[in-house]
């Protein structure tokens, strides 16, 4: 894809988030990339990964005693990628509604505006546009709801050039919580302004910059220190999850490390 347009195309997102941590150092960490190409969404209606199996090896409980990991049935983890998440929405109207945004420099310049959607927890989560009726037709037609991932799943970089960690957060629906951190239910939200620098040209492109917008809401604090604050997730899982096959014929099984680290060090990010 054309990376320079993506790029571009980001620098003009904006997502309000507060930043204040309630971190338990044992059993969350932070994390200031995480591997673009390889995360997962999951938006199951029923419960997700309980504590129990994404404690990280070597925890100890309360009374001292080492956890040992209970092994459970894998079954289906609804992890998906991006472009499975992403489409089932009409790209193809979503890039027509950005293009004719067109940003100044080609032909009539056109104000600058902006919108805004909020987070909606009720039922599946999506991301809702605010105040509809003052957006273009386009927008309410193609971009009135965006699916919200209930949970990410994503490799992080570890100090070995060979492997990746696996760790997860999650939005808690029924407290004003995204995991590690707190966010006020009316604070959940994304703010862009149109129009973008440069349009994505493809449906390909219109996918990663939906993926970009729902990572920034994930991803805490302020602007220039934001980070994703997640749980550790054991092997099996992450491995399931992403999709990659356990077999012993290859050894010891191994997350790959990342390929592509987001936010992209070549961007100004404005994510906060």
């Amino acid at each position: 894809m054309n990376t320079k347009i993506f790029f571009s195309s980001i620098l003009f997102l904006s997502a309000c988030s507060t930043s204040k941590v309630v971190m338990n150092d044992p059993e969350f960490s932070s994390h200031h990339s995480i591997d673009f190409e390889q995360v997962r969404f999951r938006r199951p209606a029923t419960p997700i990964y309980d504590g129990e199996t994404v404690i990280k090896p070597g925890t100890k409980d309360a009374a001292g005693n080492l956890v040992v990991e209970t092994t459970r049935p894998l079954g289906n983890l609804d992890c998906e990628s991006s472009e499975n998440f992403f489409g089932r929405m009409n790209l193809s109207a979503i890039r027509s509604c950005l293009a004719s945004a067109k940003p100044p420099g080609n032909g009539k310049e056109m104000k600058p505006f902006e919108l805004e959607w909020n987070l909606r927890r009720e039922g599946q989560p999506v991301l809702e546009l605010r105040h509809a009726e003052e957006a273009p037709e386009c927008f309410r037609k193609a971009l009135a709801e965006i699916p919200f991932p209930r949970e990410l799943v994503y490799v992080a970089p570890t100090d070995s050039p060979l492997r990746g960690e696996c760790y997860t957060s999650r939005l808690a629906l029924d407290s004003g919580e995204l995991l590690g951190w707190e966010l006020p239910r009316a604070r959940i939200r994304l703010r862009v302004t149109f129009p973008l620098r440069e349009n994505p040209k493809t449906d390909r492109d219109v996918e990663r910059l939906l993926r970009t917008w729902t990572l920034s809401i994930y991803r805490g604090g302020k602007r220039e220190e934001g980070e994703f604050h997640g749980r550790f997730l054991p092997l099996r899982y992450c491995l399931k999850c992403l999709g990659i096959s356990e077999n012993p014929e290859r050894g010891a099984p191994t997350i790959p490390p990342p390929v592509s680290l987001w936010p992209f060090p070549e961007a100004v990010e404005s994510v906060r």
